[in-house]
């Protein structure tokens, strides 16, 4: 696979998914209320990440996000 692609397949996959939608539903469900850092929306990407790339435990997936 060529090195210069500029679209990645996990922004694709990212480009299907209606972040207005998600917001709304957070929003109403104060999911975020007393969140300092990981937001709904981060959780959300960092454990999709971690299912796209087969990651075998948090620890791996926290050294690979960080």
């Amino acid at each position: 696979m060529d090195k210069d692609i500029t679209e990645t397949t996990f922004n694709q996959l990212l480009v299907s998914i209606n972040f207005n939608l998600f917001s709304k539903i957070v929003t109403e469900l104060e999911l975020d209320k007393y969140t300092k850092k990981l937001t709904t929306k981060r959780l959300f990407l960092i454990l999709l990440y971690g299912q796209l790339e087969s990651v075998s435990s948090l620890d791996s997936l926290s050294i690979d996000v960080s």
